[in-house]
């Protein structure tokens, strides 16, 4: 069980580092001239974060699941 709850705060700790990554690349995105181009890239990271974020709440819940089984 402190494995799963070490591997959770892994987790945490790996999102807020991606997330950092993901503000860092919109940065670079709102340099690019061609609106177009930052258009489509910010819809991508958009995505991008949106799949993460939805990743991470299944990830989360399956985790709340598997320390409650244990915990009963």
């Amino acid at each position: 069980m402190t494995t799963v709850l070490a591997s959770s705060a892994q987790l945490d700790h790996t999102l807020k580092e991606l997330s950092k990554h993901f503000d860092a690349i919109e940065n670079a995105i709102d340099t690019i001239e061609h609106m177009e181009t930052r258009t489509r890239l910010r819809e991508s990271i958009k995505l991008s974060r949106e799949a993460m974020s939805k990743a991470a709440l299944q990830l989360t819940q399956q985790i709340g699941k598997l320390v409650g089984c244990h915990g009963a």
